[in-house]
Formats: C-alpha cells, structure tokens, sequence
C-alpha cells in the first residue's frame, strides 16, 4: 500500500487537486487576457469561458471521487472516478457541440483556452507532494 495514513493521503490528493483548478483558472485568465488584445473582446472572452469550463470539470471530478470515503475500498473509488470522468466528456462533448452550433466564429478560441486550462492535468503528473513514500 502506497499510503499508510488514509487522512494525510487525502489532504494530499486534496491540495493536488485544489491546486490544479487554481492554475486552471488562473491559465484560463491569462489565454483570455492575451486573446482579448490580440483577437479582441469576443476571442477572449471565448477562450476564458473555454479555460473556465476545464477548471469546472477538474472540480466536478474532484468533488464526485473525493465523495466516496478511502475505506468504502479501492474498487469504489476507481468506479466514482470512471463515472465522473464518464460524465465530464459527455457534458464537455455536449457544450462543445452545442457552442460549434450557436457560436461558430468563437468555437475556435473556446477550444484553445479549454486545451491550454487542460494542460494542467499533465502538469499535476510532475506535483509529486513531498514527504510521500515512492515505490521503488
């Protein structure tokens, strides 16, 4: 077992994940912000909704796998996470549709703020906490 005191396993996960929606929405701020002067208002405002939506969705899963407790067992906590995830890229997959729809001059921008806010997730491999044991 990687953790031997489920409570400090957890204020870690928790901190990760705190952490990777700050960024999130902070990246999605600065796409926005440098969108809004190169391409104007309606690119930057598209591309800090994008970017809000990724830092939405990291919460959302956060929030559906943190609710089931460490002792309810590995399997259901791996099932709340599939579920959400499940349910992040269907919603993601419905707003995108239906924003290509209803906003096709915008859709691009949209995408690249939720592209650049999703990087974090890639970021929040290399957030190793200290203090935890790695196997070796």
């Amino acid at each position: 077992m990687l953790f031997t005191d489920c409570s400090h396993s957890s204020r870690l996960s928790r901190a990760v994940m705190l952490k990777m929606v700050v960024w999130q929405i902070g990246l999605a701020c600065l796409v926005g912000a440098v969108l809004l002067v190169s391409a104007g208002p309606g690119f930057g405002l598209a591309a800090l909704v994008g970017g809000l939506l990724a830092a939405f969705f990291t919460g959302y899963v956060a929030l559906r796998f943190f609710a089931v407790r460490p002792e309810a067992g590995g399997q259901l906590m791996l099932r709340a996470l599939f579920r959400a995830q499940a349910m992040k890229w269907v919603w993601v997959m419905l707003i995108f549709g239906l924003a290509a729809q209803l906003a096709p001059d915008y859709f691009l921008p949209l995408i690249i703020g939720f592209m650049v806010s999703f990087l974090v997730n890639w970021l929040a491999l290399l957030w190793y906490p200290n203090g935890v044991p790695r196997k070796r």
